[in-house]
C-alpha cells in the first residue's frame, strides 16, 4: 500500500497539475473572447463605413437634374422650415443642400440643426446630413399615393431626365396632380419620366441610457419617425470635407465642417470619415500607455480632433479606421 506521505505528495502534485490546467483554460477562454470581440469590431467597422459610404456617394443625386430646376409642389413650404421642434419634413426636405456637415457639440451640434433631431447624443461627435433621390426606389405614376407607395416615405421627386423635376408630398392628392400635370408621362421618350423616392438622412452617434455608443440615423421621409440604430460600438465619429476650389473635380484640401463656410458646401466633392470602434470585451493586453493612464490613450482623428476614452472604459478593445469617400454626383465629368 501507499504511505500517508506518498499519498500527500500525490495529492499535492495532482493539485498543481489541476491549477495549471485551469490557468491554461482561463487564458485560452480570455484569448477566445478577445479574438471574438476583435472580429465583431471589424464587422462593425465594415458595416458602419458601408452605410456612410453609400449615402455619401449618392448625395446630391437628383436624377441628372440640378437642384435649381426642381419645383416644389404643395401648400406647405418644406424648404427652410427649421423650427426648433421640427426635425422632419421642413428641415430634411431640402434639395438645395445635398450634403452638409456639423461639428460636434456638448449636447448636440446646433448650427441650424433642430434639437429635436437628437436623443442620447454622444458629445463632441460629428453629424452629417445627406439628401438624394433614391435610385433603388422608383414608383409608377399610377401607384403614387397608394398605401404601398407611402409605406417607406411620402416625398417623391418626379424627374424628366436632364431637364426638370418636381418634389411633392405623395400623401396629398392635389400635389400629385400638380406634379404629374407639369411633367406628364407623355413627355419625351418612354421611360424619360421617373418617380424617385426622396431620401433624407441624418447620421450621428447616440448612447441610450449609457449603453455602448452606436451609429444612428434619422430618415425623416417617414413622417419624422424616430432614429434607427445601425451599428453598435461606434465610440466616436469625426468628419472632414474635401473642397474642390479650382474646379478640377478633385479635393484640394480637407476642412472641418465649421471651416467649410455656408456658401461653399456645393464645392465639397469628398468626405473623410474617421471612426473609433470599441469592442465589448476587456483586453488584458490593451495598449494603454501608463503615462496617459489618467487621461486615457489619445487617438488623433480627422480634423485634428484628439479623442481620449473615459477612464472607466479605457481597457476595452478599440481601434481607429479612416476612409475617404467621393461624392459621385459632384466628381463626374460635366
Amino acid at each position: 500500500g501507499f504511505s500517508i506521505v506518498e499519498l500527500l505528495i500525490a495529492v499535492a502534485l495532482g493539485l498543481i497539475l489541476t491549477v495549471g490546467l485551469i490557468s491554461v483554460f482561463v487564458s485560452s477562454k480570455q484569448g477566445y473572447r478577445v479574438q471574438e470581440s476583435r472580429s465583431r469590431m471589424q464587422e462593425n467597422a465594415r458595416f458602419a463605413l458601408d452605410y456612410l459610404s453609400r449615402s455619401v456617394r449618392l448625395a446630391d443625386f437628383w436624377g441628372s437634374v440640378p437642384p435649381n430646376r426642381i419645383t416644389i409642389y404643395g401648400a406647405t413650404p418644406y424648404v427652410g422650415n427649421i423650427a426648433a421642434s421640427d426635425c422632419k419634413d421642413g428641415w430634411m426636405i431640402d434639395p438645395a443642400t445635398g450634403l452638409r456637415g456639423y461639428d460636434g457639440g456638448a449636447s448636440y451640434p446646433g448650427d441650424g440643426l433642430p434639437a429635436s433631431c437628437f436623443n442620447d447624443y454622444v458629445g463632441n461627435s460629428d453629424v452629417i446630413a445627406i439628401r438624394y433621390a433614391e435610385p433603388d426606389s422608383v414608383v409608377a405614376t399610377a401607384d403614387l399615393g397608394s398605401a404601398a407607395s407611402l409605406a417607406n416615405g411620402k416625398y417623391f421627386l418626379r424627374v424628366l431626365a436632364g431637364k426638370s423635376a418636381g418634389l411633392f408630398n405623395a400623401a396629398v392628392t392635389a400635389n400629385i396632380t400638380s406634379a404629374t400635370t407639369a411633367i406628364p408621362d407623355t413627355v419625351g421618350s418612354p421611360g424619360a419620366v421617373i418617380n424617385y423616392r426622396m431620401q433624407s438622412e441624418l447620421y450621428y452617434l447616440a448612447s441610450p441610457s449609457g449603453a455602448v455608443p452606436s451609429l444612428y440615423y434619422t430618415r425623416n421621409n417617414i413622417d419624422g419617425t424616430g432614429a434607427t440604430a445601425l451599428v453598435d460600438g461606434i465610440e466616436m465619429m469625426q468628419l472632414e470635407y474635401g473642397l474642390d476650389t479650382n474646379a478640377d473635380l478633385a479635393a484640394d484640401r480637407y476642412l472641418a465642417a465649421s471651416a467649410v463656410g455656408a456658401a461653399n458646401w456645393a464645392q465639397v466633392v469628398s468626405v473623410r470619415i474617421s471612426l473609433i470602434i470599441r469592442g465589448d470585451t476587456l483586453d488584458n493586453f490593451a495598449d494603454v500607455d501608463p503615462a496617459d493612464a489618467a487621461q486615457g490613450r489619445p487617438y488623433l482623428m480627422a480634423g485634428g480632433y484628439t479623442y481620449r476614452p473615459a477612464t472607466a472604459v479605457q481597457r476595452f478593445q478599440r481601434f481607429p479606421v479612416v476612409k475617404e469617400v467621393q461624392i459621385r454626383n459632384r466628381v463626374k465629368v460635366r
